[in-house]
C-alpha cells in the first residue's frame, strides 16, 4: 500500500477563464454544433453551452442523435434570442426596459439558469420578479446604498488618514534607528 500524499491544483481565475473563453467562442465561428432559429433567422451555438444553462435546451439535446440540431423556437422574436444567447454566453445582457417583459418570458419558457426560479411548492413555473419596474427600483435602491456605504467608508479612512498624519507630526515621529529606539519619543 503506498502512503504518497495527494495535492489539489486549482486554477484560481478559473471563473474568469471560463468566461473569457465562452465569450471567445460565442464572437469566433468554430465549433459551432446547434442552430437556434426564430423570426425566419437562425444563431448558431454551442451544444454544451446553452445546455449547461437551461434544462429544456439539455433535453432536447440530450435524446436527438442529430450532430448539428435545427431547434425553431416559435413566437421568439430574433432580438431576444440575441439576448438571451448573450446572457448564457456572458454572463450577463442590458435589455431595454420595453423588452425585458417579453425576454423574460422567453427565459422562463427555456428555464435559463439565472432569470427563472421554480418553486418547489408549486409545480407551475414563476418568474424570479414579475414586475420589472419593482425590480428596477430595487436594484437602483441598492445600487444607491452600496454608493452611499463606499463613499462613507472612503470619508472615514481620510479621517482616519488624516488623524494619524496630525498625530506623526505632532509627535515628531522619526524612524527607528540605534540612536533613538522609540521612534514616539521626543
Amino acid at each position: 500500500m503506498s502512503n504518497s500524499e495527494t495535492f489539489c491544483l486549482r486554477l484560481n481565475d478559473f471563473g474568469t477563464n471560463i468566461k473569457t473563453s465562452w465569450k471567445e467562442f460565442q464572437d469566433e465561428e468554430y465549433f459551432y454544433d446547434v442552430t437556434l432559429a426564430c423570426d425566419e433567422l437562425q444563431i448558431k451555438a454551442h451544444k454544451i453551452i446553452i445546455s449547461s444553462c437551461s434544462p429544456v435546451f439539455k433535453n432536447i439535446l440530450k435524446h436527438n442523435p442529430n450532430k448539428h440540431p435545427l431547434i425553431y423556437l416559435r413566437g421568439v422574436k430574433y432580438s431576444d434570442l440575441k439576448n438571451l444567447l448573450t446572457f448564457i454566453y456572458q454572463g450577463e445582457v442590458s435589455i431595454a426596459e420595453e423588452d425585458l417583459n417579453r425576454f423574460l418570458t422567453v427565459a422562463e419558457d427555456l428555464k435559463i439558469k439565472g432569470l427563472y426560479e421554480e418553486k418547489n411548492t408549486d409545480i407551475n413555473s414563476t418568474r424570479m420578479d414579475s414586475s420589472s419596474k419593482v425590480q428596477k427600483n430595487n436594484y437602483k435602491r441598492k445600487e444607491e446604498d452600496i454608493y452611499k456605504t463606499i463613499m462613507e467608508n472612503q470619508d472615514l479612512l481620510e479621517a482616519k488618514t488624516e488623524r494619524i498624519n496630525n498625530f506623526a507630526v505632532a509627535k515628531s515621529l522619526v524612524p527607528i534607528n540605534e540612536e533613538k529606539p522609540f521612534p514616539c519619543t521626543k
